[in-house]
C-alpha cells in the first residue's frame, strides 16, 4: 500500500467518527429543546 493510500483510509475513518460524534452532540444538545417546544 501507498502512503497516500493509507492518508485517504485514515481521513475516512476521521471523518465518520466525526460525523457519529457530530450526530449524537446534536441530538443530546438540541434533542430536549425540540422536546420541550
Amino acid at each position: 500500500m501507498k502512503k497516500g493510500e493509507i492518508r485517504e483510509i485514515g481521513n475516512g475513518y476521521e471523518k465518520v467518527y466525526l460525523s457519529i460524534y457530530i450526530f449524537f452532540f446534536i441530538n443530546i444538545y438540541f434533542g430536549p429543546r425540540k422536546l420541550y417546544d
